[in-house]
């Protein structure tokens, strides 16, 4: 989530896990003054150009449809922000932006958020949004094709109006295009998890190296192949270097719900997989990605251009690798099992996601453990628990200083922002 301050008054923040006219009408209420058909077509006519997002350039981005779904999540979330008086994508309790969509609809397999708090009108929100980057990146992202946008405050204590925007990504289900390139996931995976294990400086002075091994998942493969398909319906460029960044991805239904969080990469070139596995390598935010030691499932999609009919002539190939983090529900009773009888004490941040996700894993799974989040700025709080376990000479497993932090019969996994990886990382801390 990133949030920040504009003219010293107005707060927006956006979420990728992505103004109202006083008065407004009623307690807990939408403002009578709000015109979702005015919000929809002030969206689309912004999606309908170039624009700059932070160091990114979009190009003109299809329409959006306004979804009664989304704006039901929408207005809920406002909602509760004037109610209870916070201001953030996760709530005290825990919710988070995937936990709202998933209550309202499940006919979208990505989503994003941008919230915003004290602008005026439909017109001032959105110029909000677009002059901060990751809300701009939300509402420009062409993954997305519909939209809802909610406002809401409280007119007897005359509170600042709460605003809500939630896109969706639709996933239609079509008859296998031709074009579709036949992947092999058993040799995928392999290759993928001979690099992970191999390690990789990814251009810098980190050393990357990633011992858990990555699944294929189904979904995961039918989502990228779809996502190749549109990067070659719309002949998409492939920025490199410093212009290249990480498509963050949502789910919302079906099995994929088992993930907390995704990321995709994009890709053209030949048929070869190991020819764009090294052109992946080599490009630093790709490599990460690749090499991010918390991905657990892994999907690969291809899909070859129309060539020109020629003998000489064949398509160039549009590839996307979508990575995911999270725990299938198939596991969970061996995850129990494994964990039962052991000393578990979870710390975070409340409005960490991570944190909150694997408290919730470990709740919903029926293991015992302690929590306990930190409220406001995480630094102090997090320097003072580091300076704790150095001095306890706490044995530490993970990324450094990092949230979740949990430990694990005295001994501290940091970083694991699933309870898969938090149990893969038990099992090899117990078998080393």
């Amino acid at each position: 989530m990133s949030c920040r301050l504009q003219n010293a008054q107005l707060l927006v923040c956006a979420a990728v896990f992505l103004l109202m006219l006083m008065p407004v009408a009623a307690v807990y209420g939408q403002s009578e003054e709000f015109d979702s058909a005015e919000m929809l077509d002030l969206i689309n006519e912004a999606r309908s150009q170039y624009r700059r997002c932070g160091e990114h350039v979009f190009r003109p981005a299809p329409a959006m449809a306004w979804s009664d779904t989304l704006e039901k999540a929408t207005h809920a979330h406002s909602q509760n922000m004037v109610q209870t008086g916070f201001f953030a994508h996760v709530s005290p309790s825990g919710e988070t932006v995937r936990d709202r969509i998933v209550q309202h609809t499940d006919e979208f397999d990505g989503f994003g958020e941008n919230i915003a708090r004290g602008q005026r009108s439909s017109r001032q929100v959105l110029e909000s949004w677009l002059n901060s980057p990751g809300h701009c990146r939300n509402i420009m992202n062409p993954d997305f094709t519909h939209v809802a946008v909610s406002v809401v405050a409280d007119a007897e204590e005359f509170s600042a109006p709460y605003w809500t925007m939630k896109l969706g990504q639709g996933f239609p289900e079509v008859d296998v295009p031709d074009g579709l390139v036949t992947i092999d996931p058993e040799a995928v995976v392999r290759r993928l998890n001979e690099v992970r294990a191999a390690g990789s400086t990814c251009g810098g002075d980190r050393d990357w190296s990633a011992p858990l091994p990555l699944e294929w998942h189904n979904g995961l493969g039918r989502r990228a192949s779809h996502s190749a398909q549109v990067l070659e319906s719309q002949d998409t460029e492939i920025l490199r270097g410093d212009d290249r960044e990480l498509v963050r991805v949502g789910f919302a239904r079906g099995r994929e719900r088992d993930f907390r969080s995704a990321v995709r990469v994009h890709e053209r070139g030949t048929s070869d997989f190991e020819e764009t596995l090294q052109r992946w390598l080599a490009d630093p935010l790709s490599c990460r990605a690749i090499m991010n030691p918390f991905r657990t499932h892994v999907g690969v999609g291809a899909f070859e251009s129309a060539s020109d009919g020629s003998a000489s002539s064949s398509g160039e190939i549009f590839w996307d690798i979508v990575l995911a983090s999270g725990t299938p529900r198939a596991m969970i009773e061996e995850i129990a099992s494994f964990m039962e009888g052991r000393d578990i004490q979870v710390y975070g941040r409340t409005t960490c996601g991570f944190t909150q996700g694997v408290h919730r894993e470990m709740t919903e799974a029926g293991i015992e453990h302690s929590y306990a989040f930190f409220e406001g700025n995480a630094g102090p709080n997090r320097d003072k628990m580091w300076a704790a376990i150095r001095a306890s000479e706490m044995r530490v497993r993970g990324v450094p200083n990092s949230l979740p932090f949990v430990i694990v019969d005295n001994v501290a996994y940091t970083g694991f922002t699933t309870l898969l990886t938090l149990y893969r990382a038990v099992q090899q801390e117990e078998n080393e």
